[in-house]
């Protein structure tokens, strides 16, 4: 049942964007209320509201789909995760999201539309290999701020240490985005 009201509010959040895509601002006020209701489920609620929020529209976003954005009363704007609104990041997946930021750029790093995928020992694995000697407690990462769409480490000693981590274990290897999908299709 949880999972089938999930579904239902990114079903409705995909047909927002599709009304909003012609003009970019939200117009209906049934989807105005939609996305004020849903926003106050976001673990940064009161960072993304602001001094109050006027009005929401969408517009690309730097992974070339499109996201919300709020306009808040005194004309500044952030944009906000309607994924985290339904289903909240834990502690574990947000210090899983700062890893892979400290890698991020070694894995952009790559030509001809091709993409890094790790092979042989996956991130996932990597990740839980480094993680199980820590604190996750002790593991802080940024909070909402306007304009930034990563998570990442606030001590960018920790964000070091992973990749040294992730570094003297990963195989990297570079292949299409067709063959990413297929490889991941297999694995489930």
């Amino acid at each position: 049942m949880l999972n089938e009201i999930k579904q239902s509010k990114i079903r409705e959040c995909q047909a927002i964007i599709e009304r909003a895509k012609v003009n970019s601002n939200i117009v209906l006020e049934t989807d105005k209320q939609f996305l004020l209701n849903l926003l106050h489920h976001h673990p940064d609620y009161n960072s993304k509201k602001g001094c109050g929020i006027k009005s929401f529209y969408v517009q690309p976003t730097m992974w070339k789909n499109y996201g919300f954005f709020i306009i808040r009363t005194d004309g500044s704007q952030t944009d906000f995760s309607f994924m985290k609104c339904i289903n909240p990041p834990d502690k574990l997946k947000k210090v899983k999201m700062a890893c892979r930021t400290a890698i991020s750029s070694e894995m952009k790093n790559k030509k001809n539309g091709n993409i890094a995928h790790h092979d042989k020992i996956s991130f996932n694995e990597i990740f839980n290999l480094w993680v199980k000697d820590k604190n996750i407690d002790e593991l802080e990462v940024n909070g909402s701020i306007d304009g930034c769409v990563v998570t990442f480490f606030v001590n960018q000693a920790v964000a070091e240490d992973f990749k040294r981590f992730h570094n003297s274990l990963a195989s990297i290897k570079e292949v299409s985005i067709k063959e990413h999908k297929e490889i991941h299709k297999h694995k489930g």
